[in-house]
């Protein structure tokens, strides 16, 4: 059984993570989607309540215009959106305090 010297194989990288590949991660684009997605998060709270607000002060004046559901639904959303942002933004202080207990 012969072993064939001087055969060269090259392994193609396909992942920025394979090894051999020196690549430098760009922290500060993660850290700007993360403040935008929070950002964002916050607006939709505010404009659902907003709408759920207006809607409510327009059942007082013309209640006739104004379905009672779609109140109610709109009173719901707000509730779960500022809920949902609310727990993110715990578990998010609660990772926090988890990392600062490493030391």
């Amino acid at each position: 059984m012969e072993i064939h010297k001087n055969y060269d194989v090259s392994v193609k990288i396909t992942h920025p993570r394979h090894i051999g590949v020196i690549q430098k991660e760009n922290t500060s684009n993660v850290e700007k989607s993360f403040v935008e997605a929070l950002l964002n998060a916050v607006d939709n709270v505010n404009k659902a309540e907003n709408k759920a607000k207006e809607l409510g002060e327009l059942a007082i004046v013309s209640p006739e215009e104004v379905n009672v559901h779609d109140i109610m639904i709109a009173e719901e959303e707000a509730r779960l959106s500022l809920l949902f942002v609310k727990t993110v933004v715990e578990k998010g202080i609660s990772a926090w305090r988890e990392l600062l207990n490493l030391r």
